[in-house]
């Protein structure tokens, strides 16, 4: 069994016990917990993998958004301070690997912004996402601001793109 601090996160995939046995594992405390054990002579096999930032972000006990900006510095690679006044986390590079599955559909990290007002002025941190592909219509049409016409009319109350958002 690997030493704590030594970069290593049990492999709930390959992790396996007898007898309908499950063990949860606390990378904090560095601790086993095993549940469901009722019968004698139950045989658990651990398995450890080198942790990722991914393993890292799963085990945060907080937001999304403060998982993220509070283990940045992890994961040098891809993620940046954007040397504003706010030091938001920025993803960089030509293909980070920052896709996330959000509403059943695949959209993409841009990064963590601070001090985002709530609207009753109490500033949170909150994540950035963008859509992974475009908004279309059933027939892979894109959605415009305005569809009324080639002059359009500009106007966000009756705009395609409002009642997609929105419904």
């Amino acid at each position: 069994m690997p030493v704590k601090g030594e970069g290593y996160v049990l492999d709930k995939e390959k992790t396996t016990c007898t007898k309908g046995v499950n063990i949860v594992f606390d990378n904090i405390d560095w601790s086993i917990k095993v549940l469901n054990l009722t019968e004698a002579k139950t045989i658990c096999t651990l398995y450890f993998k080198e942790e990722t930032f991914a393993d890292i972000l799963l085990a945060c006990n907080d937001t999304a958004a403060n998982c993220l900006k509070n283990n940045a510095s992890l994961n040098k690679v891809e993620l940046a301070d954007d040397e504003t006044v706010d030091h938001n986390i920025r993803y960089i590079g030509a293909n980070p690997n920052n896709y996330v599955h959000f509403n059943n559909e695949l959209w993409r990290i841009i990064g963590v912004i601070n001090n985002i007002d709530d609207g009753n002025y109490t500033k949170e941190t909150r994540i950035k996402l963008i859509k992974s592909t475009p908004i279309t219509s059933g027939d892979t049409k894109t959605f415009s601001w305005d569809n009324k016409g080639w002059h359009g009319s500009n106007n966000w109350v009756d705009s395609a793109l409002k009642e997609v958002l929105n419904n």
